[in-house]
């Protein structure tokens, strides 16, 4: 009742079976991409950086030393623990920061207009 579009076959994930060609999981996050992109404006490393911060919150968070110094740098209200929580949808420890990172892209991603804006 929330999304009635997803009720309709052939836009929903995997309609019939298969991939639906009308339905791209991946467009939003190829849209947040290019937002850091040379062609939006952005340093030509920052998409590299950005994807460099992924393997380097799993390794940091495979030691005590790494996750009590992520928790630091990123003040979490709770530290990083080792293993997985319920509520770690990837199931490792950094699982949460990496969903809040990217929470922030999408915001700044969203907020940035192509004129003045004090939207966000």
């Amino acid at each position: 009742a929330s999304a009635p579009v997803l009720a309709f076959d052939g836009l929903r994930r995997g309609g019939r079976g298969k991939a639906s060609p009308l339905f791209d999981g991946n467009a939003f996050w190829r849209v947040v991409t290019r937002d850091a992109s040379p062609a939006a404006g952005a340093h030509a490393d920052c998409i590299p950086a950005v994807r460099a911060t992924w393997e380097a919150i799993d390794s940091a968070t495979g030691s005590a030393a790494g996750r009590a110094e992520l928790s630091s740098v990123f003040r979490l209200c709770e530290p990083l623990r080792e293993g997985a929580s319920p509520s770690d949808a990837e199931g490792g420890a950094g699982a949460r920061l990496k969903a809040l990172l990217l929470n922030v892209f999408d915001t700044l991603a969203m907020g940035n207009f192509p004129y003045a804006s004090n939207y966000l």
